[in-house]
């Protein structure tokens, strides 16, 4: 297998820069100076490796896209599966609620600018509406099959409320919430997961 070519791993390095900045300071507020200053870089290089401002922004996009499926894999790949159907779904919210799978605050940062900014950047909202579609397919994969009877509507309501929960947390993760919202949350998601079971 061939090795990452250095390009490769300096765009990445300077995207991930980007990130960080972009959640710190905003999609404006994230200067080439800036940029260049958190991957250790001279300005220069960031067009060398990434082009203009506007490549910069539509290679951000992809790289946020890329970044969020990869903790949605990861999610799901942590789901052990020789568990029964309803044992997996207690395993899911275990994950998504555990306090040691928060999201970094900067990307999490990053992606509610690029939410932001999806009026002036439609890639945007073709790459992250996408992302959100594959966790929710996902998340609504593993209720039908923990609750075959419940019908593809109130699976898919109760996926989407699920991961409505979560981001939520997410948004508000830098706050540094009190633990107890987490379980409420939680249980939240429980309660929201057992109405699947209800026969009406």
């Amino acid at each position: 297998m061939p090795r990452p070519s250095l390009k490769d791993t300096r765009s990445r390095e300077i995207l991930d820069a980007f990130t960080v900045c972009v959640g710190r300071y905003g999609l404006e507020g994230a200067t080439l100076d800036r940029i260049a200053e958190m991957a250790g870089v001279k300005r220069p290089i960031l067009r060398h490796y990434l082009g203009n401002r506007e490549d910069m922004v539509a290679a951000l996009i992809e790289h946020l896209g890329r970044a969020f499926d990869a903790q949605s894999d990861a999610l799901l790949a942590a789901l052990p599966p020789d568990l029964q159907a309803e044992n997996r779904i207690d395993c899911l919210l275990a994950i998504l609620f555990d306090p040691e799978t928060v999201t970094d605050p900067d990307t999490v940062a990053a992606l509610q600018a690029m939410v932001a900014a999806s009026g002036r950047y439609p890639q945007a909202r073709r790459v992250l509406k996408g992302a959100i579609a594959r966790l929710l397919a996902a998340i609504e994969q593993e209720l039908a099959v923990a609750y075959p009877g419940a019908g593809p509507e109130r699976i898919a309501a109760t996926a989407f409320g699920l991961i409505g929960i979560y981001f939520t947390l997410d948004a508000l993760g830098p706050l540094r919430l009190p633990e107890d919202w987490r379980r409420s949350a939680r249980q939240s998601a429980t309660i929201l997961i057992g109405r699947l079971g209800d026969s009406s």
